[in-house]
């Protein structure tokens, strides 16, 4: 345990008794180290104490134990204590003088040989509780961000051809990762709740991401692709569901109130979600009675009337609300379950609207026109995704047609890939594959204009 000082007052601010803006207070080192690593920078500055509270300003009292040691006054004199063996310097004392800034000087002195006064203890127990939470929060975010922390090299494609999906997510990965660590926050009850550009929200339910796991819909290092990626799923839900209701033969005065119900109730979002996911077959096809009977054994343990509950169910009889429903899930199979799914040519787009709040894609016409698209776009840090359904590649096959003997080392026809990086020198452009493995070691190789143009149809990237 430690002694500190908090950072004297900003010159010519009033003192009482001649006395400087300074407090003591004993706190683990390490565990404040670990705090201070693991909150967000914006939070850990609002958490800084502020050097001018008066009441952090306690009367100097005499250290217990041998009289050589100093008066509290004596050693907070100075700016920044002497080395010694009684008092080590381990950190350093930044000059700023704005008095909410906080620095920290850490010594050498055991708690069990300082007294402290009165208000104190008061501080003495918020540090020891806070220094606890950083511990806790840095173990939260170990787990949630790997040991690689938000980058394209942690994302990695699991076994349903969610490509379109971590395509998109290693592009910002890359480009903004800021963006997304600003879209997870991870909750005292262990589900995480994610902002999505529009600033809806969704709240992403630990069984269901260790589900997405375990189930190897997601490989990447660490849980926020999971997370993403289960709540980008309930996200299409729910929309899916209220425009389902919309669609419906419902009642108008009815309407309202179960469109209501749907957009805020998380228990229904999750019974209908999960009953999709366990009868949804390969080609993201749903059947009506099968998911009717699903869902009324997940909503058993849902607190609402019997009468709204049977509501729910009976809207499955309405062909509007369920046909909506299935035609969302069979364009999105692949982030419900299902390997193959139809809507190749809009999913990226959907994915990149909702992560970033824009999307624009730019066709491949000419080297010259692509190279520039690029160029432009990944200067300005935005993420970008090529996808090759729809590319000249792609007709050539569709046609019966053979493609170069070069690409086999890493084409892959209907699939997405993420662009790294442009060299306006060479004309190259480095892409990423997100099953991470193939080309390998890693997926990532470089192409030049001539072969990008014809193996894409274009790029998919945002407005910011």
């Amino acid at each position: 345990m430690y002694l500190f000082r908090v950072h004297p007052l900003k010159e010519g601010a009033k003192k009482s008794g001649g006395r400087d803006g300074l407090c003591c207070m004993a706190v683990y080192y390490k565990l404040t180290a670990a705090l201070r690593a693991a909150l967000p920078p914006r939070l850990a500055e609002t958490l800084r104490l502020s050097g001018h509270s008066r009441a952090l300003r306690p009367s100097p009292r005499r250290l217990e134990g041998s009289a050589s040691r100093p008066t509290l006054r004596r050693l907070f004199k100075s700016r920044v204590p002497r080395e010694s063996k009684a008092f080590p310097q381990i950190g350093r004392q930044s000059h700023n003088s704005s008095p909410t800034v906080t620095t920290v000087i850490w010594t050498g002195l055991p708690l069990w040989r300082a007294r402290f006064v009165g208000g104190n203890r008061l501080w003495l127990l918020l540090a020891f509780l806070a220094c606890l939470l950083g511990v806790t929060l840095q173990g939260v975010a170990k787990d949630l961000y790997g040991r690689q922390g938000v980058t394209p090299q942690a994302v990695r494609q699991g076994n349903l051809g969610s490509c379109y999906f971590h395509a998109v997510i290693a592009a910002l990965a890359e480009s903004q990762p800021e963006t997304i660590q600003g879209m997870i926050q991870a909750n005292s009850d262990g589900t995480y709740t994610v902002r999505f550009a529009d600033a809806l929200k969704e709240n992403a339910y630990p069984e269901d991401v260790e589900y997405a796991r375990r189930s190897g819909y997601d490989l990447s290092d660490g849980l926020w692709v999971a997370v993403l990626f289960r709540a980008y799923a309930q996200r299409v839900l729910r929309q899916a569901l209220v425009s389902g209701v919309e669609g419906s033969d419902l009642f108008p005065f009815a309407k309202s109130y179960v469109k209501d119900f749907v957009a805020t109730n998380d228990p229904l979002l999750l019974a209908y979600d999960r009953a999709i996911r366990s009868q949804v077959d390969q080609n993201g096809e749903i059947d009506r009675s099968r998911l009717e009977s699903r869902l009324r054994e997940q909503m058993k343990s849902l607190s609402v009337p019997d009468e709204m509950r049977d509501s729910v169910i009976k809207l499955l009889e309405s062909g509007g609300f369920f046909d909506t429903v299935a035609g969302v899930v069979k364009q999105n199979g692949e982030i419900f379950g299902a390997y193959r799914a139809a809507g190749q040519g809009g999913i990226a787009e959907h994915v990149m609207q909702a992560m970033t709040g824009s999307v624009r894609f730019v066709q491949n016409e000419k080297e010259e026109q692509a190279g520039a698209a690029l160029e432009q776009a990944l200067k300005a840090k935005r993420p970008v995704v090529a996808c090759s359904g729809g590319s000249l590649f792609f007709r050539q096959l569709a046609e019966g047609g053979h493609l170069p003997a070069d690409t086999q080392s890493w084409y892959v026809n209907a699939h997405c890939y993420s662009a790294l990086a442009y060299d306006q020198n060479s004309h190259t452009v480095t892409l990423r594959n997100p099953w991470a493995s193939f080309p390998a070691p890693d997926g990532v190789f470089t192409l030049s204009l001539r072969t990008f143009v014809p193996a894409f149809r274009g790029i998919i990237t945002s407005d910011q």
